[in-house]
C-alpha cells in the first residue's frame, strides 16, 4: 500500500509538471499542432498571452502528491506495550 501510494504521489507531481509546462507556454498547444496541418494566412501573428488552465488544480494536486509522497516514505511503528 506504501508503494502504490508513494508511485500515486509520483504521478500527481508529474502532473502539476506538465500543468506548470503547460500554463506558461505562450501559445495554446492544440492551436500549434493544428496550424502545421491547417495553412493559415501568411501574414498571421500570435498574441503571448498566458494560456487558460490550471487554476487551484496545480496546488491541490501539489499538496496530495507531497502528501502520498510523505506517506509511502514515513515508517510507523505500533507499540505493544501500550496496547
Amino acid at each position: 500500500m506504501k508503494r502504490l501510494s508513494f508511485w500515486l504521489g509520483i504521478i500527481c507531481l508529474l502532473y502539476v509538471g506538465i500543468g506548470l509546462v503547460a500554463v506558461l507556454l505562450p501559445v495554446d498547444v492544440w492551436t500549434y499542432i493544428l496550424d502545421l496541418f491547417i495553412e493559415r494566412d501568411t501574414n498571421t501573428f500570435y498574441k503571448v498571452v498566458p494560456t487558460d488552465g490550471a487554476n487551484y488544480n496545480i496546488f491541490i494536486f501539489s499538496a496530495v502528491g507531497v502528501a502520498l509522497i510523505a506517506y509511502g516514505k514515513l515508517k510507523f511503528t505500533v507499540n505493544k506495550d501500550n496496547v
